[in-house]
Order: C-alpha cells, then sequence, then structure tokens
C-alpha cells in the first residue's frame, strides 16, 4: 500500500494523507470522521470474512 499518514504542525489541517495521487489534508473533526468510518468498514469487512469461512465450511 502506498499511503502514508503524516502529523502536520498546519493548525487548521493537522493530519494528512499521503498517496501516489497527491496529499489529502484533513482537519481534526474530519481525520476524527476518517477514522470511525473506518473503523467501521474493517468490522465490516471482517464480519463479511468471517460469514464467507463459515459458508465454505
Amino acid at each position: 500500500m502506498n499511503i502514508d499518514v503524516t502529523k502536520r504542525y498546519d493548525a487548521q489541517f493537522p493530519i494528512g494523507i499521503v498517496s501516489r495521487h497527491g496529499t489529502e489534508k484533513f482537519t481534526l473533526k474530519a481525520a476524527e470522521e476518517l477514522r470511525l468510518k473506518l473503523g467501521e468498514a474493517i468490522k465490516w469487512a471482517h464480519s463479511m470474512d468471517e460469514i464467507r469461512k463459515s459458508n465454505n465450511d
């Protein structure tokens, strides 16, 4: 994966994600929202993976 998370000293955009497409800057509130959404997506993906595994058994 070619993504790096940066800690920035910019008060308006303290968090950044650098990818091959450039740098995406986040406010603290937006970064917290992204974290929650990623957490929900990861939890969902784990659940789906468990369902697939149990269906294959």
